[in-house]
């Protein structure tokens, strides 16, 4: 939706990275407001941990979108939400990614709170557009084991 969060629910914004397991451990941030606080919630960054292969293991690109959508096929609304979302991305439907393949593999929750390594808002004036790579060993401080649903159904918590 052009926002500068991945997910923005009441009193809780996710930011979602995928990296490549065998990548260096840092994650792109595209921008000076993705990290940014936004009062009254809380932030986490969820990264997620992926490999492709050319192989018959693993999953395609049809296969993920097919599993997402279901868990919105109990809503109309939801689902037409999530379709106009997957085609906003640029997915088509009618290509061919049978012949990539991604494993799905494990992830880390950070929550973003004072002290967390990032770009700082707001900017000094005539410095724009920024983006930066986060060292995720940096990160690792700020990680959690909290289940973001429930921090996302609870709401603003009173903390």
């Amino acid at each position: 939706s052009k926002s500068s969060k991945d997910f923005e629910f009441i009193g809780c914004c996710v930011e979602v990275k995928a990296r490549r397991v065998a990548a260096k451990p840092f994650v792109s941030i595209s921008s000076e407001e993705q990290l940014a606080d936004v009062e009254g919630c809380r932030l986490f960054l969820r990264v997620w941990n992926i490999s492709s292969a050319i192989s018959p293991d693993g999953l395609t690109l049809h296969d993920h979108v097919k599993m997402t959508a279901a868990h919105f096929e109990d809503s109309v609304a939801a689902f037409d939400q999530w379709e106009e979302a997957i085609f906003a991305t640029g997915y088509d439907p009618d290509n061919d990614y049978s012949d990539r393949r991604w494993h799905l593999g494990g992830s880390q929750t950070y929550e973003i709170m004072d002290g967390f390594p990032r770009v700082s808002v707001p900017l000094p004036f005539g410095v724009e557009m920024v983006s930066y790579s986060l060292s995720l060993e940096a990160c690792s401080n700020f990680e959690t084991n909290a289940d973001l649903i429930k921090v996302i159904k609870d709401g603003p918590s009173n903390e």
